[in-house]
């Protein structure tokens, strides 16, 4: 007799399914709340056509981005990001960018912004957004939106499924070995074959 759940018989192949599942549908839940959580991210006010236009290239607001931070110009730094709430950056020093170098497989580019006095620097990651190139602090929102989200999630999910494979393969080899047993079973049973 199978055990049920309600009125369909158990199946561990409908599992073992649904739970190949679980790591698409966290994905799907990730970004569907960081979408959802970001919708009014960005301040209509930096995306005028005017600055649209203005900050049309990677290497211009990386430029602008060394001059601000140099200066300590918070309000440039509000424009560059063009976040409702923006975010505060370290300042100061003698910056200048260094190195422009695009992301895999993303529409953002990284800018390597040095300090020459203190031969130290920051990477920043500058993203187009809305017609505009923006400087994107690193949160869940750059993640999801760059791709880069994807770089973490994928071995996780690998080893949920490599776990999940072998689970599945250790319960199959479980079942046929007893199926096995009790057929085996029927044929050797008390009295059939011995020798008197």
């Amino acid at each position: 007799m199978k055990a049920t759940f309600g009125q369909r018989p158990f199946s561990f192949a409908r599992v073992a399914f649904l739970a190949a599942l679980v790591p698409l549908a966290v994905a799907a839940i990730y970004v569907a709340a960081v979408r959802l959580a970001n919708l009014d991210r960005f301040d209509p006010a930096y995306f005028t056509p005017d600055l649209v236009q203005e900050y049309n290239t990677p290497g211009h607001v990386a430029g602008e981005l060394a001059v601000a931070l140099q200066n300590n110009d918070a309000a440039k730094l509000a424009v560059l990001e063009g976040l409702r709430r923006p975010v505060s950056f370290p300042t100061g020093g003698d910056l200048t960018v260094a190195l422009i170098r695009p992301m895999d497989k993303s529409t953002y580019v990284k800018a390597l912004i040095a300090d020459a006095a203190s031969k130290d620097y920051a990477v920043y990651r500058i993203g187009k957004i809305q017609g505009r190139w923006v400087v994107s602090p690193e949160d869940a929102f750059y993640a999801v939106d760059s791709g880069v989200w994807a770089a973490t999630f994928l071995p996780i999910a690998l080893a949920w499924w490599m776990v999940e494979i072998a689970a599945t393969l250790m319960v199959g080899i479980s079942l046929t070995l007893k199926r096995w047993k009790r057929e085996r079973g029927g044929l050797h049973s008390p009295g059939y074959g011995e020798i008197k």
